[in-house]
């Protein structure tokens, strides 16, 4: 769990009311508690963390998927209150039941969302990799005319310098 600074999760929290906010009304009330405040942020502190930098990088499919995983968080938090309470009230099983497959049911969800979160950062990986490959080729292809611009560079420099006198 990530403790962000004041200033990032009020960054973030601004992505979140723009892009969705109903979730943003979720967590805010959930975060008016004073019991919850500080755990609710720390929960979510990685999931939040650098959304508003994602928002500018115009990544909107990236964006998308770490709002669904902040929604999810947001779910899995509800039903397992939901179960709690039930479970302490002593509910019937069949109740029970029903909240542990809705708990199960946002955590299959949350997985399959972090599996896409991590799909797309591989194939940026790649991508980028892919023009670091390319770049490194024409540099080698490139290699003889460099030096000799750098060979030059470095000529003209050296008939620009004052000479050294001897004993100085």
């Amino acid at each position: 769990m990530v403790r962000l600074p004041e200033h990032e999760r009020a960054a973030s929290m601004e992505v979140v009311r723009l892009e969705r906010p109903e979730l943003a009304e979720r967590i805010e009330r959930m975060a008016a508690l004073p019991e919850v405040r500080e755990r609710i942020y720390e929960v979510l502190g990685t999931r939040l963390r650098g959304l508003a930098e994602l928002k500018r990088s115009n990544d909107p499919e990236m964006l998308t998927l770490r709002l669904d995983e902040i929604k999810g968080v947001m779910d899995i938090i509800r039903h397992s209150t939901e179960y709690g309470r039930a479970k302490r009230a002593g509910e019937a099983e069949a109740s029970l039941a029903a909240t542990r497959d809705a708990i199960r049911a946002s955590a299959a969800e949350q997985f399959d969302i972090r599996l896409k979160i991590q799909q797309r950062q591989v194939d940026q990986l790649i991508r980028r990799s892919e023009r670091m490959r390319a770049d490194l080729a024409r540099l080698a292809d490139e290699r003889d005319r460099i030096i000799d611009e750098k060979t030059a560079q470095l000529l003209r420099l050296a008939e620009r310098l004052p000479e050294r006198r001897k004993g100085k």
